[in-house]
């Protein structure tokens, strides 16, 4: 072998002997370093090991507290049922006997209902009757030394109609109700029979009035003094004839109405201090005395409560300052 043959397998075995020496302090060293490394992670496993076994040890101490108020929980509800259940049932009880009770009183009542219909029918079928049936009225008075007599039948039902009737509120309305066309039938009558009896014995305009103002002072029961005030509830026609009297303003709107019937020019005059109310009647023969104008016309006093007042006549205690008068033709 050659000298540079020996350097060269010098050389060769030099850099293997070299690269073996490295390669085993490298390996020794990363052992070293990986045995090192997997220790760290072991400690660390360990760590976290207990960490988590303290959590699941804290978890189920608190999952066995909830347990326990689950079961808790369960017991009340358990226990609520069975009271509410009792509570149902006693409940079910009461409102069934409040039921019982409840449709044992309807019972009643419906029974009561039915009896109270049947009056209600039978009522009915009288008031129907006693509506239908006429109320005769006959009237008796003396006149110029003569007894006189008249007679009407007044529907019941037309009275209570009348009864029934708003009162009106302003004395010009007083003055219509002389004029209710309701009645006309009986103040038509009643105006027939007195002129009748006018034409017959050839009465003058002043007794023709006298004569009607006599049978309403006889036949009606009408106030005995003038003094009487009225009483804000004025009648119709009809209601005084039924009735036999009233107060002034009854009388004197009837009255009126019957001369108005008869063709006659009337006012009511009403005394507003005394509350009184008078009938004033136009100019006619014979007629005189005194009187109040209204509207150009002479309405001549007529006094219809009391007795033995004429036409013309005035009572002394009438002699107010205020003083108002309706011609009925005008209202």
């Amino acid at each position: 072998m050659s000298d540079t043959q020996k350097v060269v397998v010098s050389l060769v075995l030099g850099l293997i002997v070299g690269l073996a020496l490295g390669v085993g302090g490298t390996y020794y060293m990363l052992n070293s370093r990986v045995k090192q490394q997997a220790e760290e992670h072991e400690a660390q496993l360990t760590d976290l090991q207990k960490q988590l076994e303290t959590v699941v040890s804290g978890k189920e101490a608190i999952i066995y507290s909830l347990e326990k108020d689950v079961a808790s929980l369960e017991k009340q509800v358990a226990e609520l049922e069975e009271n509410v259940s009792l509570l149902v049932q006693g409940q079910e009880s009461e409102s069934q006997e409040y039921i019982d009770d409840l449709e044992e009183q309807v019972s009643s009542l419906q029974s009561q209902v039915s009896s109270q219909n049947a009056t209600i029918v039978t009522l009915e079928t009288r008031i129907e009757d006693i509506v239908e049936f006429n109320l005769p009225q006959h009237y008796q008075w003396r006149f110029d030394g003569y007894d006189r007599s008249m007679n009407l039948s007044i529907p019941y039902g037309l009275y209570w109609e009348y009864r029934d009737k708003t009162r009106p509120t302003e004395w010009e309305d007083w003055a219509q109700m002389c004029r209710d066309p309701g009645d006309d039938a009986y103040i038509s009558q009643m105006a027939d029979e007195f002129l009748s009896t006018a034409s017959s014995e050839d009465f003058t305009d002043a007794e023709t009035v006298n004569y009607v103002v006599t049978f309403v002072h006889k036949m009606l029961n009408t106030e005995e003094t003038i003094t009487a005030p009225w009483d804000e509830h004025p009648k119709y026609p009809i209601e005084t004839l039924v009735d036999l009297g009233g107060d002034s303003e009854d009388t004197s709107i009837l009255t009126a109405a019957i001369l108005h019937e008869m063709g006659y020019d009337v006012s009511l005059i009403f005394f507003e201090d005394l509350k009184h109310v008078i009938v004033g009647v136009g100019p006619g023969e014979g007629i005189f005395g005194t009187y109040y104008e209204s509207h150009g016309t002479r309405y001549f006093s007529l006094e219809t409560t009391g007795d033995g007042w004429k036409v013309g006549e005035k009572p002394t205690i009438l002699d107010p300052e205020q003083i108002h008068e309706y011609p009925l033709k005008y209202y």
